[in-house]
């Protein structure tokens, strides 16, 4: 599918992906507190639990930013040897790709500094973390395919719509599933119903649209149906395609079977592991959205 990719293609894609797993983190923590607290779950017990892992994927995704960086400069100008700092200015300050990085490394630096704020109890760190992580959200295309037609496009509109509800959906459930949904987590059963009865219309919701989203950007880059088939980036849009399918056909079982019967302990266990199969599913799906970044479309 994708033989003729280099292997300083294959580390850019794995980086992509690991900033896409530490983006949709900590904008699901910003969120997931919202949600704890409107289903009325005193969000004290869970600071640390939520607070930690957002500084550590807030680190990573800065340190991640940098990484990206020395791989775009390597892949633009197509080098043997070691990248110069030379080369590295001329990729932050004359591309469109750097305007775009600038822009991401902003964000992260933001999101890292609320984070850390809002663990030492300042009160405006919260609004600042989440300022970081929307600016984290919305500049995620900034730096892909959308970006080549220019910064004013129905493509980057679509995107950046495409990531803020991939956050809200997938996000927010990987940070309610990591911090409410352990073994030991301070919550009761009761705790966990009341908080799935307020994040699943959020999800869905989300969930749909981001379907919506994904098959605009998919209108305006693949030119003829046969491309799904015949090119890499089609096939490799099939993929992602079917792993959203798998992603959502098991949020759908834990909305319309699962969700009635929290509230016990039988019923968090086994949103336990149907939300783990989910979210295993989910990370597929960034993996090979990572990778459709590094092929070239089919454009109309």
């Amino acid at each position: 599918m994708v033989e003729d990719l280099t292997t300083i293609t294959w580390v850019a894609t794995l980086g992509r992906w690991l900033a896409y797993v530490c983006t949709l983190w900590i904008g699901g923590t910003v969120l997931a507190e919202l949600l704890l607290e409107r289903a009325d779950i005193d969000i004290r017990l869970l600071a640390e639990r939520l607070a930690g892992p957002a500084i550590v994927a807030t680190a990573g995704l800065l340190m991640l930013r940098i990484g990206l960086l020395w791989t775009q400069a390597w892949l633009l100008f197509a080098l043997d040897e070691p990248v110069t700092l030379e080369l590295v200015q001329v990729v932050v300050m004359r591309t469109n790709w750097g305007a775009g990085w600038r822009w991401q490394l902003a964000a992260a630096v933001t999101a890292l500094i609320g984070f850390l704020l809002h663990r030492a109890g300042v009160p405006v760190g919260r609004f600042v973390a989440a300022l970081g992580c929307i600016g984290a959200s919305l500049s995620v295309p900034l730096t892909g395919h959308a970006v080549e037609q220019g910064w004013l496009n129905v493509a980057i509109g679509s995107q950046m719509l495409h990531v803020i509800c991939a956050t809200a959906w997938i996000g927010t459930l990987a940070v309610l599933a990591g911090r409410l949904l352990r073994p030991g987590a301070p919550v009761t059963d009761d705790d966990v119903a009341r908080a799935i009865h307020e994040f699943s219309p959020f999800a869905l919701t989300a969930a749909t649209t981001l379907l919506l989203t994904g098959l605009t950007t998919a209108w305006l880059y693949v030119d003829e149906l046969r491309t799904l088939w015949t090119t890499a980036y089609g096939r490799t849009l099939s993929l992602k395609i079917l792993l959203f399918v798998a992603t959502a056909s098991v949020g759908y079982i834990n909305w319309r079977h699962v969700r009635p019967r929290l509230g016990t302990a039988d019923g968090t266990a086994v949103l336990r592991r149907s939300a783990a199969f989910e979210l295993t599913w989910a990370t597929a799906l960034l993996l090979v959205t990572a990778l459709l970044v590094a092929l070239p479309m089919p454009m109309r």
